[in-house]
């Protein structure tokens, strides 16, 4: 098996907005993307048409901005040979 590309997208709000923007790019180019951000509809919306493009995308509900926020435990790569390559945290500012 061969390694495969993650990215961690944080803080992804409305289908519009920036980090749904980075995370239907980056699922363009083959990268498992892991949709993060703090309201469950928005960052499942997004991985929605994600996968609807054939692309792999997982919602994770979590808000990076409140100290001690951890991951939720289904938060996992595709396969144990996976890299987290990308990681980008939106909003800029808290």
């Amino acid at each position: 098996m061969t390694a495969t590309t993650s990215a961690l997208i944080m803080g992804v709000g409305p289908e519009q907005g920036l980090g749904a923007a980075l995370c239907k790019r980056f699922a363009r180019e083959d990268i498992q993307i892991f949709v993060c951000g703090r309201t469950t509809e928005k960052v499942e919306h997004v991985a929605e048409l994600i996968n609807a493009t054939g692309a792999q995308a997982q919602p994770i509900t979590a808000d990076v901005t409140r100290s001690g926020q951890r991951m939720p435990r289904d938060f996992r790569p595709r396969s144990t040979d996976d890299q987290l390559s990308v990681l980008s945290r939106y909003p800029l500012s808290t």
